[in-house]
């Protein structure tokens, strides 16, 4: 199993875990530390103004709710290249266990979360997406289904992922000053590194 590509899916789960940060107001210089927030859902055609910690803590959940919708395109995307046959046994072998560490590493950091009230409905189907994709895996992992089976298994979870991040960005922007261009874009940047994962990548030349 080459090194360097055992490496790459390392270095992609880092990204993935500092990627995608929505634009705030946090005023230059102010750090804030993500922290369980009490804000609930307001009626419609109400912003409601937010803490620097609460508005913190919005943006990492939202992060979450993308890697946790990038988990299952980047599986869909590598059963449907073992299923063309465009990969090589070494390369499946690396990419089976960059995934692994990449879907670990993101339902850690979910498990640790404790999102907004207003958030709640959106988590609570963002958590199951991403059991169901981790299940998913982990059947293909064992053998006891194939690459076109995960590709069928995959098309629901991933649509309702979609569909939730895509929901809970818009309440972000409506409704707690969130720009919606910020978030559409987090959001398009992280699944652009979708890519980058299978990439091989060329070793440095010895001087």
């Amino acid at each position: 199993m080459s090194f360097f590509k055992c490496r790459r899916a390392l270095l992609l789960a880092a990204l993935c875990l500092t990627a995608c940060a929505p634009t705030t107001t946090v005023g230059p210089g102010v750090e804030t530390a993500p922290a369980p927030s009490t804000t609930t859902v307001p009626p419609a055609g109400t912003e409601v103004p937010l803490s620097a910690q609460e508005r913190e803590t919005f943006a990492q959940s939202y992060r979450l709710m993308v890697l946790a919708e990038l988990d299952a395109r980047l599986l869909l995307e590598f059963a449907q290249r073992v299923e063309a046959g465009t990969l090589t046994e070494s390369e499946s072998q690396s990419s089976f266990l960059g995934l692994g560490v990449i879907l670990e590493a993101v339902g850690e950091s979910l498990n640790k979360i404790v999102p907004p009230a207003a958030l709640d409905l959106y988590w609570v189907s963002i958590i199951a997406n991403a059991e169901a994709t981790q299940a998913v895996f982990t059947r293909w992992e064992d053998e006891e289904i194939d690459s076109s089976a995960v590709i069928v298994q995959l098309q629901p979870v991933i649509a309702d992922l979609n569909a939730t991040v895509a929901d809970a960005g818009a309440l972000l922007a409506s409704r707690y000053g969130f720009d919606p261009v910020s978030l559409s874009g987090s959001r398009d940047e992280v699944m652009g590194t979708i890519p980058v994962f299978f990439e091989t990548p060329t070793p440095a030349a010895n001087p």
